[in-house]
């Protein structure tokens, strides 16, 4: 019996599962035959229903790295919003504001940006991963955010699985909205589907740093999860 083997790839973070594809007997019972069929569910579920961080952790290996900037806008008291509303126009006109900076230089603006209130003062605050173009990045960052103090911070891959989690740590006040907001146009991950043999397992590559792994055994075969880190 064949197994299936899907890899997502985002950048240097790689997620693979591998799983028995479900044969079916003419003299399996129907209990036999849902018993295939939820273990398979089961493993693909690794894949297929990630957590919102887990999609942002994918994003960020995907866009950024060395030379991007973290940075982290607050208010200062006499221009405190009450709402996510206002938080997020005056986050659209800093971006407008950086965006005519760079343009002419023929720079790009790549970004990802989550507002927050529930934690520290429960003020209104703004934690954002922006692709750095330069020494004049700073500068470029506080002039456009007029409303109060910013805070710049190197982004580095080390990091990422933990900003991933908290910058997704909130949950929004309104049903439909995402605790992260991210820029058009990003790269996402690449999937690859195949078939392999059933005693096949997965192949970590050498120099890789696992993050993750479980594997899963019962009377149907041999389910494996792996999430490593490609060297650099």
């Amino acid at each position: 019996m064949a197994k299936r083997e899907k890899i997502v790839t985002a950048g240097r973070l790689v997620r693979c599962i591998s799983y028995p594809v479900p044969r079916y007997l003419l003299t399996d019972t129907e209990r036999q035959r849902g018993e295939k069929r939820n273990a398979t569910k089961a493993c693909k579920a690794k894949l297929n229903r990630l957590r919102s961080c887990d999609k942002l952790e994918q994003l960020l290996f995907c866009n950024f790295g060395r030379g991007d900037k973290y940075i982290t806008m607050t208010y200062r008291e006499d221009r405190v919003p009450d709402s996510r509303k206002q938080v997020m126009a005056d986050v659209k006109w800093f971006r407008r504001k950086l965006l005519l900076l760079r343009q002419p230089r023929g720079q790009p603006c790549r970004y990802i940006y989550a507002p927050e209130h529930k934690h520290g003062e429960g003020r209104w605050h703004v934690h954002m991963i922006l692709n750095g173009c330069g020494p004049g990045d700073l500068e470029d960052v506080r002039r456009c955010w007029t409303h109060g103090w910013v805070k710049v911070e190197w982004f580095d891959y080390a990091q990422a699985e933990e900003l991933a989690r908290y910058l997704s740590k909130e949950q929004p006040d309104h049903v439909g909205e995402h605790p992260w907001i991210a820029s058009r146009g990003l790269l996402r991950p690449e999937m690859e589907t195949r078939l392999v043999p059933d005693s096949a397992q997965i192949v970590i590559p050498y120099g890789a740093v696992v993050k993750e792994s479980e594997t899963v055994q019962n009377s149907y075969g041999t389910f494996e999860y792996v999430k490593y880190l490609l060297p650099t």
